[in-house]
Order: structure tokens, then C-alpha cells, then sequence
């Protein structure tokens, strides 16, 4: 059994959405999650990428719900989320 991923209220916040579309801050996603993000969320575009492969796995909670992230801006530090 597997243990819920810190990331999972992110997935379940994504999932209750009716729009296809959700702009959220970084400061949201870590209200959300209960945590601060860590820096390479804020340094680095490809901690926000799609991809299983990577050796971070937090795609997942975002992806199990069926969303994707289309655009981060780390200037902003804002990440576009789409329904996949």
C-alpha cells in the first residue's frame, strides 16, 4: 500500500474543480499541501514537469487527478494547471 504523497490535497483540490483550467500561486500550492515548497520548485522549471520518469514524483498527485501543468512562471511564481 502506498503512502499518501504530501502532494495528494493538491491532486484532490485539482480533482473537485469544474473548469478545465486553474492558475494557482506557489504560496497557494503550499497553503494547500501543508508545507513549504522545496527550492528547486522555485529554481527550477523541470520539478514542475509531467514526467513519471523523474526521480521527483510529485507529477503524480496532479496527473492521478487528470491534470498537467502547461506554464510555471518562476519571475511570478505562478503554475498553470490544465485538465488533461
Amino acid at each position: 500500500m502506498r503512502t499518501p504523497s504530501k502532494y495528494s490535497p493538491l491532486g484532490a483540490h485539482l480533482s473537485s474543480l469544474q473548469s478545465s483550467r486553474e492558475e494557482m500561486s506557489f504560496d497557494g500550492v503550499e497553503q494547500m499541501i501543508g508545507s513549504r515548497l522545496p527550492a528547486s520548485a522555485r529554481a527550477y522549471r523541470p520539478w514542475w514537469g509531467n514526467d513519471f520518469a523523474s526521480p521527483s514524483r510529485q507529477c503524480f498527485s496532479w496527473q492521478r487527478a487528470g491534470w498537467r501543468v502547461e506554464t510555471v512562471d518562476l519571475i511570478r511564481e505562478r503554475v498553470i494547471f490544465v485538465r488533461q
